[in-house]
């Protein structure tokens, strides 16, 4: 799995409003969150000690990418390299080819659960009617 995307349509929220509620969602969850704002978006990052920073490499993140191209919300949930600083890393190409931004990880427990559990968040939550 490279990354899992959905589109919605119908929007509550500003891509600003909806990176401010992720965060939350994995501060809640205890994981170290960073937050990148982009012209084509936002990128919220989360990471965590212990087995789950293991399973996913030192230097990797949840990553979540939020776009608003005005009509509709994209969302994409994946694996992604940690952004030391947005100048340190071409942060577009999340939003312009994220097939090379997020990289393929097997499907696991720790995955699923976590992708579950962040689509639930937004979708009975935050944006979905």
């Amino acid at each position: 799995m490279k990354y899992t995307q959905r589109d919605y349509f119908t929007k509550k929220q500003s891509d600003d409003e909806l990176s401010r509620e992720i965060v939350s969602f994995f501060t809640e969850e205890g994981f170290r969150v960073q937050e990148y704002k982009s012209v084509h978006g936002n990128i919220v990052q989360a990471t965590k000690g212990g087995v789950y920073r293991t399973i996913l490499g030192r230097d990797k993140a949840y990553t979540v990418v939020i776009s608003d191209n005005g009509l509709s919300l994209t969302i994409r949930f994946g694996v992604a390299l940690w952004i030391e600083s947005p100048n340190d890393a071409n942060t577009d190409s999340f939003f312009l080819k994220p097939q090379l931004a997020f990289d393929e990880i097997p499907e696991a427990l720790w995955t699923y659960h976590f992708e579950h559990a962040l689509w639930h968040f937004i979708e009975t939550q935050r944006i979905a009617d």
